[in-house]
C-alpha cells in the first residue's frame, strides 16, 4: 500500500509577515493567507524585501508560451508604413496623430490633422522662420493665435502719432504742428495752433494759442507752475472768476478790501496819527504796550499765557502788582518730616496768588495715624515762604478726633520752607502739637496766608 505524506507550507496573514518580518529559509516557501499570494526565500532577505511569485494566466489575450507580434503593438504606436520607421523621430505625419504622444518632431509636420498642440504647452522659443515669416508676428486674439506684420503694425502706429509728413521727422520733437493734434501724446510741442485740446499728456514749452487751445482740469496747476511773476504782487480774481494781480505795495502799508467788484490794494492804514506804524519783533506771550512815538512794541514785563497774566515789575501807583495764580495742591500731615505708615481719606487743598501773596485752604482727614513722631506740621504748600519771615500764621477753623488740646489749635509758617508748624496756643504760651494729640480718625480744616520767597 502506498504511503501519503502531506506537505504544509509556512504560512500566516500578510499583515503579521509584515510586522514580523522574519528571514525565509532558502528555497522556502511562505504563504499569506488572506491574499493566497506566495514569496520564496532565499536565506539572507527579509521578508518585506522578497519579491513576490508572480502568476500570469495570459499575456495579450493567449496562453501558453505567447510570442509578441507587430500587431500587439498597433493600437499604441505608429508602424513603418504610417511613417514612423524608427518608432522613435517622425518626418512626415499626416494622419493617426492621435499615436504621436510625447514625440520629438525634427522635419516637417504637414495635413489638416497632422498635430494638435495645446499653446500653453508651448514652453520655448522657435527659432527664425520655424512657424512663421520673415517680419511676422504671433498675437493671441482673444484665445486664438493669429498673424500680424511688421507693416500692419506701422499702419496702425500711423494712427496715434505724427507722421514724418505730418511734422514729426523722428517722432519726437514737434516744431510746428497745425493739425492731427490728436496724434501727439508724450512729446515734447514748440507751438501748437488748432485742436490742442486733443494733447495728452505733453509738455509745452513754448506759447499755446487757438480757441481751443487748451483745457487745465479745476486745482490742476501748482504753485512751481506759476513761474516769471513780480516780487510782491498776489493774485486775485473778479466775480466772474477772471484772475488779476494786485500792484505791488509799501512798506508798512497794509491789504485793505475796496469791496464787491474792486481789485484789493496795499494802502497805508486808516485814520491818520495815532494809530499803529510799526510793531517791533514779536515774543511769545508778550503782550504790546504804546511807546512814545506812536507805535507797540512788546513789554517784557507784561505777559498772557491764556490763562495767567503775568504783571511783575509794572507799578501801580505804590503798590507792586506781580502774578495772578489758582489752583490745587495736596497738603501733607507729618511729624518731623515723615509719615510712615500714615494714611488718609481725605487731602484736598486749593490756593489764591495775587503778586507775592498765597493764600490756602485745605482739609485733611485720617484712616491711620502710622507710626512717625515729632513735631505736627502741615507740609506740600504751593509755594515757599520768605526766608527769616515767621509773622504768617494759619488758622485750623475745625478739628476732631483730637486729644489734649488744651487751649487753640493753629500754627506758623516756617522760614524759607513750604509748610506750617501746627501749635497748642494761648495769650501766654504755646506749645508744639505732635502725634499724642492726633488719632486715626483725625481731621482739621484750615486756612492761611504767607509771603512768597
Amino acid at each position: 500500500m502506498a504511503k501519503i505524506i502531506q506537505l504544509q507550507m509556512r504560512r500566516d496573514t500578510a499583515a503579521l509577515w509584515t510586522s514580523t518580518n522574519p528571514t525565509p529559509a532558502d528555497g522556502e516557501w511562505c504563504l499569506e493567507t488572506d491574499t493566497r499570494r506566495i514569496k520564496i526565500g532565499d536565506g539572507v532577505t527579509a521578508w518585506t524585501s522578497l519579491l513576490y511569485r508572480v502568476e500570469v494566466d495570459s499575456v495579450f489575450g493567449r496562453t501558453g508560451a505567447v510570442v509578441a507580434l507587430q500587431a500587439d503593438y498597433d493600437g499604441f504606436f505608429l508602424t513603418p508604413a504610417e511613417g514612423n520607421a524608427a518608432y522613435g523621430s517622425i518626418g512626415d505625419v499626416s494622419a493617426n496623430t492621435a499615436k504621436v504622444t510625447n514625440a520629438t518632431h525634427t522635419g516637417q509636420v504637414t495635413g489638416a490633422a497632422a498635430l494638435a498642440l495645446d499653446i500653453t504647452a508651448i514652453t520655448a522659443q522657435p527659432a527664425a522662420g520655424a512657424l512663421i515669416g520673415a517680419d511676422t508676428f504671433i498675437i493671441n486674439d482673444g484665445g486664438v493665435l493669429s498673424e500680424i506684420t511688421a507693416t500692419q503694425i506701422s499702419t496702425f502706429m500711423d494712427t496715434l502719432f505724427l507722421t514724418p509728413a505730418e511734422g514729426d521727422a523722428a517722432y519726437g520733437t514737434i516744431a510746428a504742428v497745425a493739425l492731427n493734434t490728436a496724434k501727439i501724446s508724450y512729446t515734447d510741442a514748440a507751438a501748437v495752433a488748432l485742436n490742442t485740446a486733443k494733447v495728452t499728456n505733453a509738455v509745452h514749452t513754448g506759447d499755446v494759442t487757438g480757441g481751443t487751445a487748451l483745457t487745465i482740469a479745476a486745482k490742476a496747476v501748482d504753485i512751481a507752475m506759476l513761474a516769471d511773476g513780480i516780487d510782491g504782487e498776489l493774485i486775485t480774481w473778479d466775480a466772474v472768476g477772471v484772475a488779476a494781480t494786485v500792484p505791488v505795495g509799501t512798506a508798512t502799508h497794509v491789504l485793505t478790501s475796496n469791496g464787491v467788484g474792486v481789485a484789493p490794494t496795499f494802502q497805508a492804514p486808516a485814520g491818520g496819527a495815532g494809530n499803529v506804524t510799526k510793531v517791533g519783533t514779536p515774543v511769545n506771550n508778550q503782550l504790546g504796550v504804546w511807546t512814545g512815538d506812536g507805535t507797540i512794541e512788546g513789554d517784557t514785563g507784561l505777559t498772557f499765557s491764556g490763562t495767567t497774566l503775568n504783571t511783575a515789575g509794572i507799578n501801580l501807583g505804590d503798590t507792586t502788582l506781580g502774578d495772578y495764580e489758582e489752583g490745587t495742591f495736596q497738603p501733607e500731615l507729618k511729624f518731623n518730616n515723615a509719615q510712615a505708615l500714615m494714611t488718609f481719606l481725605i487731602r484736598d487743598g486749593h490756593y489764591q496768588r495775587v503778586g507775592n501773596l498765597c493764600t490756602v485752604w485745605f482739609r485733611i482727614e485720617l484712616s491711620n495715624l502710622g507710626s512717625s513722631t515729632g513735631q505736627a506740621e502741615i507740609d506740600n504748600l504751593p509755594f515757599l515762604n520768605v526766608a527769616n519771615n515767621t509773622l504768617f500764621a494759619c488758622t485750623i477753623g475745625q478739628y476732631s478726633g483730637m486729644s489734649l488740646v488744651a487751649n487753640r489749635l493753629g500754627g506758623l509758617a516756617r522760614s524759607g520752607q513750604d509748610k506750617y508748624d501746627l501749635n497748642d496756643s494761648n495769650t501766654l504760651a504755646t506749645t508744639q502739637v505732635n502725634e499724642t494729640n492726633f488719632n486715626s480718625d483725625s481731621k482739621i480744616f484750615g486756612s492761611g496766608t504767607y509771603e512768597i520767597a
